[in-house]
């Protein structure tokens, strides 16, 4: 099931739904069924999992802004709001300073993401001497 679907039409066309939940504040919110899990790249979020994805493929440390272009342009998220590059930038920089033992990025300079897995590459080892960051 393609990634930029969304919760209600993915849970649609896999004839499943969503039942509500009452949360401590009272309100009804929506819990996945067992039936209901969608494939994800990383763990939570479909910001992150698109710029998983995004770094994933290219294979390169990214800013939020390219990160975000490349995530529009090939589908994995679509431009709802007017700021989508401000709202990349607070899931990877709130994941990266909140769990920093867990998450699967790194952000070895200011405004550069890469995925976690990269951190035994020769290349990304190079560039952190070069650029003297520990």
């Amino acid at each position: 099931m393609p990634q930029h679907l969304s919760k209600k039409s993915a849970s649609s066309a896999a004839g499943l739904s969503l039942r509500p939940r009452r949360e401590s504040s009272g309100r009804n919110s929506y819990a996945e069924t067992e039936d209901d899990v969608q494939p994800t790249f990383g763990s939570g979020g479909i910001y992150k999992n698109a710029a998983y994805e995004v770094l994933r493929r290219a294979e390169r440390l990214m800013t939020t802004g390219d990160i975000t272009k490349l995530a529009i342009d090939s589908g994995l998220i679509k431009c709802t709001g007017k700021t989508p590059e401000n709202t990349m930038a607070s899931a990877l920089y709130t994941e990266v300073k909140k769990k920093p033992k867990t998450t699967m990025f790194i952000k070895p300079k200011e405004g550069l993401f890469g995925l976690k897995a990269w951190l035994t590459e020769p290349w990304l080892l190079n560039w952190l001497t070069t650029e003297r960051i520990e």
